[in-house]
């Protein structure tokens, strides 16, 4: 469980409630809940710690974070007469006067990340979801469905391995 205050402590950098509201926190947290998968990255804690002792509650934080920070960028737009959330991709060339400096923005980009590319958070909580998402999860099976059964009579255990082969027909 995390609170815009123990958000702010585990990143300081957006200690600003001026820069970075509070309501603006909640909010993120909030969709975070509503995004995230409980079952992937386990249950979040019951209290809040510092840092957090679970991952479900590490993935929130980078969520947040990484959307905050886009959110900011909005915000700076919007104020410098620009289009608030124009999308833009990583900066890869920069001069002033006589200097000028460039980076190579796709060493450091995941092309499957999309907008997760956009933050440094975005990238963290990027690699935290590729290590998390590996496996298989079936989607559509419904609730109708008994289970595993055997000659028509459901097994209570684990997840069914699909059918077995007994060397003799098919297993119901």
């Amino acid at each position: 469980m995390i609170t815009p205050n123990s958000f702010r402590i585990d990143f300081p950098e957006f200690a600003s409630t001026v820069d970075f509201p509070s309501s603006i926190l909640n909010y993120y947290i909030a969709l975070s809940g509503l995004l995230l998968n409980k079952q992937r990255f386990g249950r979040p804690g019951a209290t809040v710690t510092n840092p957090p002792n679970n991952m479900y509650d590490m993935a929130q934080e980078l969520f947040v974070a990484h959307h905050v920070v886009l959110e900011r960028n909005a915000q700076i737009a919007a104020r410098s007469g620009g289009v608030p959330g124009e999308a833009r991709g990583p900066v890869t060339s920069k001069s002033s006067g006589p200097i000028s400096i460039s980076y190579d923005a796709g060493a450091s980009v995941d092309q499957n990340a999309g907008h997760w590319n956009d933050t440094e958070y975005g990238k963290r909580f990027w690699s935290l979801v590729q290590m998390f998402g590996a496996g298989p999860i079936q989607v559509g099976i419904g609730a109708a469905w008994p289970g595993p059964c055997f000659n028509g009579v459901p097994l209570n255990g684990p997840a069914w391995p699909g059918p077995i082969w007994l060397g003799v027909g098919p297993v119901n």
